[in-house]
This record gives C-alpha cells, sequence and structure tokens, in this order.
C-alpha cells in the first residue's frame, strides 16, 4: 500500500471512528435571552420572560416563533439605531423593551422604545420576540 492511500485510509478510520464512539456534533451557537417588557416605559412595571433557541424553549408564550423571528431579523436588530440615521419623528407609544443574555453566541444588551419610525421599526421586527 502506498504512503498516500495509507494516510487516506487512517483518515478515513480516525473520522469513523468519531462517529461510532459517539463523539458530539459541533453544537449550534448558544441562545438565552431575557425579556423585559413594559407597556408604561416603567422599569419597575416590565413584564420579564426567557427564551431559549436551539432547541426552543424558556417561559416565552410562542419560543419556536420568537426564535424563528430573531433568525429573520438577523443581528443588526439588536444593534442601536445609528445617529447618523434619518427617522420619522413619530410617537409609537411609551413601550420600552430590554433584550440581555446571548443570541447565536454573542453577548446582547439591546433596547428597544417606540419613540420614533426607526426604533418603531425595531420593535415591530421584534412583534413575537417582545410578546407583542
Amino acid at each position: 500500500m502506498s504512503y498516500t492511500a495509507l494516510a487516506a485510509a487512517l483518515a478515513a478510520a480516525a473520522a469513523f471512528a468519531g462517529t461510532a464512539t459517539g463523539a458530539a456534533a459541533p453544537q449550534e451557537p448558544e441562545t438565552r435571552l431575557v425579556i423585559s417588557v413594559s407597556e408604561n416605559g416603567e422599569l419597575s412595571d416590565a413584564r420579564e420572560t426567557t427564551l431559549t433557541c436551539n432547541p426552543a424553549g424558556g417561559e416565552h408564550s410562542a419560543p419556536q416563533a420568537a426564535c424563528d423571528e430573531l433568525d429573520a431579523a438577523g443581528a443588526a436588530v439588536l444593534s442601536p439605531v445609528s445617529r447618523t440615521s434619518v427617522c420619522t419623528q413619530m410617537y409609537g407609544g411609551p413601550e420600552t423593551a430590554r433584550v440581555t443574555g446571548v443570541w447565536a453566541g454573542q453577548p446582547v444588551d439591546a433596547e428597544f422604545s417606540r419613540t420614533n419610525g426607526c426604533e418603531m421599526h425595531r420593535w415591530d421586527q421584534l412583534g413575537t420576540v417582545l410578546g407583542r
């Protein structure tokens, strides 16, 4: 047997041995969030829930839909609106929310409000996540 054939056979055997012994497959990024939402903008009146993804769970009322919504919205929705953004000056209400924890393996500390068009758009993208 040539050296190349032997090396290929050993590599294949090692790969098979890893799967045959129950070696864990790569884990998906962890998602574990705490979601606080206040209808009147007061932190003391906020309702709090937890959400986990992969698998979907936690105390959230619709965990799978919320996880799907986060995936569809992408990481940008968890970032603050840029100071250079031009936003309509519409007021959407006093509601505020804060999302903290880990999403797709990355730390999250995001605040949401309905104080202008840009903030309302972010809020609307996460309607299920925020429980609306």
